[in-house]
């Protein structure tokens, strides 16, 4: 599934990103447009990856056969190619944007993949700088997009990923988005999606129990799998006493919903337009 430019724009390309990819054409068109967009807003990029990575999939390579020409960037250093050594230094992240927004530049951008990453640290740090670097993009002018290969995620660490990712996720046919308790769904769900559906809305149902809106104004299909994991994904937070709205569904959406019984499951109700 093609996204529009149209929903790319609606959900942003900032923020804590999960660009959790099954080929490699699409990492690289999803790469591209993140790069791009930071180039256009002449933002600092500073990328890394494996140190002995063939030409042909390099990140430098991978731009000119994308169209973007990143010479000038290269040259005045918008655009910086990291060693992992210096790219994951013991302080995380946190000097090289100072460093940047110390140079001048109103935002920056940083970008790596996950197994160039677990290359050098291992599972628990790394889950520990993707946590940090959560926090990071809410409270400095940072977006970060973390690659992630789906094959080689297990059912627990697609769960541990999607928790630091919740309102972030840019995958083939589920992208994410909002803010607090309102989150964006947009997309093809169904039996291929399901299973980080339901990781992502389990981690956006932890903490306090109270109102989750999910907005599906996006979702273009719903398959019974993805709706039996929109009801599984939500059943802990539910059991605590949280409710979930499910907000302007497309029309054919909302019949399907309603066919299927999912808004008479246990605090699971449909809203119009004006609860979001």
């Amino acid at each position: 599934m093609v996204f529009s430019e149209e929903l790319q724009s609606a959900l942003g390309w900032d923020g804590h990103l999960l660009l959790l990819h099954q080929t490699e054409p699409e990492r690289h068109l999803e790469l591209a447009a993140w790069v791009r967009h930071g180039l256009k807003r002449d933002e600092k990029i500073i990328y890394t990856q494996l140190e002995d990575e063939p030409p042909a999939r390099s990140i430098l390579t991978l731009l000119a056969n994308q169209n973007i020409n990143i010479n000038g960037a290269l040259r005045r250093k918008q655009f910086e190619l990291l060693p992992l050594h210096e790219f994951y230094s013991p302080d995380g992240q946190l000097p090289l944007v100072e460093m940047a927004l110390a140079e001048g530049y109103r935002a920056v951008r940083l970008s790596a993949e996950a197994n160039a990453a677990l290359s050098i640290l291992p599972k628990a740090r790394h889950h520990e700088l993707e946590s940090a670097m959560e926090e990071m993009c809410r409270t400095h002018p940072v977006s970060a997009l973390c690659q992630y290969d789906r094959a080689m995620l297990t059912d627990d660490r697609l769960h541990e990923v999607a928790s630091t990712h919740v309102r972030g996720v840019r995958a083939s046919q589920l992208h994410t988005g909002g803010q607090s308790d309102h989150l964006v769904l947009a997309g093809e769900l169904d039996a291929s999606t399901s299973d980080l559906l339901a990781a992502v809305l389990r981690a956006a149902g932890t903490g306090s129990p109270g109102v989750l809106r999910l907005d599906l104004s996006r979702v273009t299909f719903l398959s019974v799998v993805a709706a039996r994991a929109l009801v599984e994904g939500t059943q802990g937070f539910r059991a605590c006493g949280g409710r979930v709205l499910l907000v302007a569904p497309p029309t054919d959406i909302e019949w399907f919903i309603r066919a299927l019984g999912v808004d008479r499951r246990v605090r699971v109700e449909l809203a119009g337009e004006a609860a979001l």
